[in-house]
């Protein structure tokens, strides 16, 4: 029986280092916003199934803001955020600061301003929180599904698995609660994701695009706007009417509007919303000739 216990434990603590070895015990970790909701903790830089997930002090998945550098705002949510699946220098975010500053031979930074399931008014409550880190040009990239997503004052830091608030007490522990045990009980549909998250389906139309465009203009800022849309969307070439309304929103304030569906292939994708590495890159490219001509005009 001792010599059981014995090999049982071992088996154990070599299923916790080896769990460990792939991220688990240490996962991203979210803090709370009265504005905005919530948002990853800032001053992470952690592995998670050997994907580099970093924040900087202002809680962006992006690198420290330079004073001196050519700033950009990216705002969105998952979509561009990644998640832990996605390696910090696969983000479109990082791959759009490495070309640019490339071709302008100064550093330019596309600061990523994120968080899953945000909406364009959880991103506007942080610019009018944080300010807008004098930059000149805002990306704002959503999908069909933001026009009726409102926030709330609820949070689900610290109540829902997925936005963790401090590290578990064990690998194995996270193994069970997180990925078995949620699974098991099937909390990983739809209907439940938007309860743990406290969204808020609405009839209103999300106030938060009119607001970031306000916010831009009052800021003096070039804004372009990026349409992503789903795989179904992709399938049968148009936006449904959500996405159609978002559309008519960013044309008729005179906005430069991007259309993913127009880039992109069933290949970009790791679900039916969210891309993959190469996903990522093509959206980066679909970006890029926007943000030269608007960069190299303020040079």
């Amino acid at each position: 029986m001792r010599k059981l216990t014995i090999i049982l434990l071992i088996a154990l603590v070599t299923l916790e280092f080896f769990l460990r070895g792939l991220g688990l015990h240490t996962p991203p970790l979210y803090i709370s916003s009265k504005t905005f909701q919530y948002i990853y903790a800032p001053n992470q830089d952690v592995s998670r199934f050997g994907n580099n997930i970093l924040t900087n002090s202002f809680s962006q998945r992006s690198a420290e803001p330079k004073k001196n550098a050519i700033k950009i705002l990216k705002i969105g949510d998952s979509i561009i955020n990644g998640g832990s699946p996605t390696d910090h220098n696969e983000l479109s975010s990082s791959i759009l600061s490495e070309s640019l500053s490339k071709e302008f031979d100064s550093e330019v930074q596309v600061l990523n301003i994120s968080a899953g399931s945000w909406g364009p008014d959880n991103g506007c409550a942080y610019l009018k929180e944080q300010g807008n880190f004098d930059a000149k040009i805002m990306v704002l990239v959503f999908s069909s599904h933001d026009l009726h997503d409102i926030k709330n004052e609820s949070t689900p830091v610290g109540k829902s698995i997925n936005y963790p608030d401090k590290n578990p007490p064990f690998a194995i522990y996270e193994l069970l609660e997180r990925y078995i045990l949620k699974r098991k009980l099937n909390l990983s549909t739809s209907e439940n994701n938007f309860k743990s998250l406290q969204i808020e389906k609405s009839t209103d139309e999300n106030p938060g695009f009119q607001q970031l465009i306000d916010f831009g203009k009052l800021n003096e800022m070039n804004i372009i706007a990026y349409l992503h849309p789903t795989q179904k969307e992709l399938a049968e070439q148009h936006y449904n009417n959500n996405g159609k309304r978002i559309l008519d929103i960013w044309n008729n304030n005179g906005i430069a509007v991007l259309k993913g569906i127009d880039y992109l292939d069933k290949s970009c994708y790791r679900d039916d919303i969210h891309l993959n590495a190469q996903g990522q890159r093509v959206m980066a490219e679909a970006i890029l000739p926007e943000l030269l001509e608007l960069v190299g005009r303020d040079e």
